[in-house]
């Protein structure tokens, strides 16, 4: 087995961040629940609101000023705030200060360098207090993410806003069924406290339990599980040193729950074949497994691509490393292009 190069050790460090994410609390609101009152410190656009109105149908888009979907979905939240124009309708996007840099100069800046493309309310959160409460089950699902209020004040829909549109005007037209998505959202809730047992254990190092843990959660919601996947594949590989078993996992899941999951396949295919891993703990054959399905997944992301052909490279295989190389270089803007030129040619002198 040849070598796996240093080039793979930056993304373990990453793997290792990611695998270090938050637990989920359960005191957040469900659909179907009433909303929880909004704290606002201030007010960076739009007329203030001292809290929301029964009769009126809200948006509630979670956001910070350095995300950049987050940034690109303000131009449509503005659409539909226009949309339904005299409806009883607002879209309010919240941020606040966070652990990733974002401040409320940076918000204010962000506010005003979009101009136009936002023609919403923004609120500047007071001390965390309107997120802690909204997104205390939903931390894990990051930014952006979407609450819609309906006319009772109570919430009718919880989700990522691309998923949004079409339950919106649901609700907007009084066609919404509530409790049957009240039913589905306590699925996903049961799930997300599944999946926190499973990861307080795993961070706890109780790993018989964490192995029980996860089977449940597997059982209960094989979706919803292949979001810690990379979690269970990490303890039965490295810290319980089960190879057999952590890629037989790997290869069934492939086909079933991680088939379009290309973060998870990324994060598991660094493991696989990085140098942080014992080397007989590695597989190669399993690692460019995970990477040809993220690629499907997610062709058009060339840092997939270029992972790709990393593994391509340290198998030996140039052709396909150039190949899957230039196809990243194609996909990159023209910062990414050089960087990824200058590692092309290294693969065309057949150096790693």
């Amino acid at each position: 087995m040849p070598r796996v190069p240093k080039a793979l050790v930056p993304l373990t460090v990453a793997v290792l961040v990611a695998l270090a994410g938050p637990a989920v609390a359960a005191d957040g609101p469900l659909v179907g629940e009433p909303a929880p009152p909004l704290v606002i410190e201030s007010w960076l656009k739009g007329e203030p609101l001292a809290d929301l109105q029964p009769g009126w149908v809200y948006v509630i888009d979670i956001w910070a000023p350095w995300c950049g979907p987050c940034i690109g979905s303000m131009p449509h939240l503005s659409d539909l705030e226009e949309r339904y124009q005299g409806r009883k309708f607002a879209v309010i996007g919240l941020t606040g200060d966070d652990d990733y840099g974002s401040t409320l100069e940076k918000a204010v800046a962000q506010v005003a360098t979009q101009g136009e493309r936002i023609r919403y309310r923004i609120a500047w959160d007071h001390a965390r207090a309107t997120y802690a409460r909204w997104m205390a089950r939903e931390k894990v699902s990051g930014w952006p993410w979407a609450f819609i209020v309906d006319r009772e004040r109570k919430i009718a829909w919880i989700g990522h806003p691309q998923e949004m549109d079409p339950v919106l005007e649901r609700v907007i037209t009084g066609t919404w069924n509530r409790d049957s998505a009240a039913t589905a959202y306590q699925h996903r809730a049961q799930s997300m406290e599944l999946g926190n047992a499973f990861y307080t254990a795993y961070r706890a190092e109780q790993n018989r339990d964490a192995i029980a843990r996860y089977a449940a959660l597997q059982k209960f919601d094989a979706k919803y599980a292949a979001g810690y996947a990379p979690h269970y594949f990490k303890l039965l590989l490295l810290r319980e040193r089960r190879r057999d078993e952590a890629y037989a996992f790997v290869r069934t899941e492939l086909d079933r729950s991680l088939r379009d999951r290309p973060g998870e396949l990324v994060r598991i295919a660094t493991m696989a074949a990085d140098t942080t891993t014992p080397p007989p703990l590695r597989d190669l054959d399993v690692a460019l497994a995970c990477m040809q399905r993220a690629a499907l997944a997610s062709p058009n992301d060339p840092g997939t691509q270029e992972i790709l052909a990393l593994i391509h490279a340290v198998r030996g295989e140039w052709d396909q490393a150039i190949t899957v190389q230039e196809r990243a270089i194609a996909q990159s803007d023209s910062s990414g292009a050089v960087a990824r030129s200058a590692v092309l040619q290294r693969y065309r002198s057949r150096k790693l």
